[in-house]
């Protein structure tokens, strides 16, 4: 599945960014300034892209994909080490 990230173009990894914070295609529109058909074509291309099978797969890659959630993932760490 990650064989195919490289492909990923800056807008799409701005999307995929704002996919794992919970944006919607019509927030996400007005923050990269594209219309929300446009935000759509961009989850199709990349799930292409990275072989998932739908958008439930997208935010699930997205999620365990962001930057965010590896620092959720270290503060976990240090809450357990306390």
């Amino acid at each position: 599945m990650l064989s195919n990230q490289e492909n990923i173009t800056n807008q799409e990894s701005k999307i995929l960014h704002l996919l794992s914070l919970l944006k919607t295609n019509s927030e996400i529109g007005e923050l990269l300034f594209i219309s929300p058909n446009t935000v759509k074509n961009h989850k199709a291309n990349i799930i292409r892209k990275l072989n998932l099978k739908s958008t439930r797969d997208l935010l699930f890659y997205s999620l365990q994909n962001s930057t965010h959630s590896i620092v959720l993932e270290s503060q976990k760490e240090q809450i357990s080490k306390k």
